[in-house]
């Protein structure tokens, strides 16, 4: 808390105190959980395109399959890579503006608990 003419009440202080422990504690589970979904499904999303357009050209090494024993034909590769990746690249967009939102929530959140920021 810095020193200046901000009131240091002790609704002020609870109110920090609560503040810090119930961000501190969530954003320990929030902020990795959705930073790894949107960077890990994003970097995902690329590799299945680029699969399916590969396997588009014949390559033998990449499989999709759409169930056990039920695999896509080749002709079919960059149709199907397209929809899985887009379905993949929208839940990395998703998580992604999910974290930014949080986040900006969060520093909104501090700047109304910080000391004179308030008016009494």
């Amino acid at each position: 808390m810095e020193k200046g003419p901000a009131k240091r009440s002790f609704a002020n202080v609870l109110t920090m105190v609560g503040f810090y422990c119930t961000t501190g504690l969530l954003s320990v589970m929030v902020i990795p959980v959705l930073a790894t979904i949107a960077y890990g499904f994003g970097f995902c999303s690329v590799l299945i395109f680029i699969a399916g357009f590969i396997r588009t050209f014949g390559v033998t090494w990449i499989h999709m399959n759409l169930g056990p024993g039920i695999e896509v034909p080749t002709e079919w590769s960059m149709l199907y890579s397209t929809i899985v990746g887009g379905i993949v690249g929208g839940i990395a967009y998703v998580s992604w503006r999910g974290l930014r939102n949080y986040m900006n929530f969060l520093s909104a959140s501090y700047k109304k608990v910080l000391p004179g920021s308030r008016t009494a």
